[in-house]
């Protein structure tokens, strides 16, 4: 097989291969293999290998060189988990990265302690310690405004 017919199989057989890694598996200048690609009428310019977003599949932009993601929202659907709330039952999606974060500080103060539950917001984690140490909450709406109700009644109080 002479280097003509050898240069036209690899361009054929691997688009994605450029002039210069052409040449040096044939063992010629980039120049001369442009030469020979234009006198078969092969392309001369290699094809960009598509690649695909790993959340959605959809093909990722020639421009984004880093990352398996094809926009911020697919990052972050990857790098976050499903949660649901010990208070209320409801999903919500945490980053792992705090998650993570989390777990280490408690390692780290030496406590113990393992995390007692996830919560989608600071109001259910208000119900949760009310329910767990028996404090109410007051829902009575003609004591919001009085400057001198207590909004917390506790027994521990």
């Amino acid at each position: 097989m002479n280097t003509r017919e050898q240069i036209a199989q690899l361009r054929q057989d691997n688009p994605c291969l450029t002039l210069e890694q052409i040449g040096y598996k044939v063992g010629v200048s980039r120049e001369r293999v442009r030469q020979l690609l234009n006198k078969e009428g092969l392309p001369t310019k290699h094809h960009i290998r598509q690649r695909y977003c790993v959340v959605c599949g959809e093909t990722i932009p020639h421009y984004n060189t880093k990352g398996n993601t094809c926009s911020m929202k697919c990052f972050k659907k990857l790098h976050s988990v499903t949660l649901i709330c010990t208070a209320c039952g409801k999903e919500f999606a945490r980053k792992v990265s705090d998650i993570l974060d989390y777990n280490a500080r408690l390692k780290h103060r030496g406590t113990n302690k393992s995390r007692v539950g996830f919560f989608c917001n600071k109001k259910c984690f208000g119900r949760w310690l009310g329910m767990m140490y028996g404090c109410k909450f007051s829902t009575n709406p003609q004591h919001l405004h009085s400057p001198s109700t207590t909004y917390l009644q506790s027994p521990l109080l």
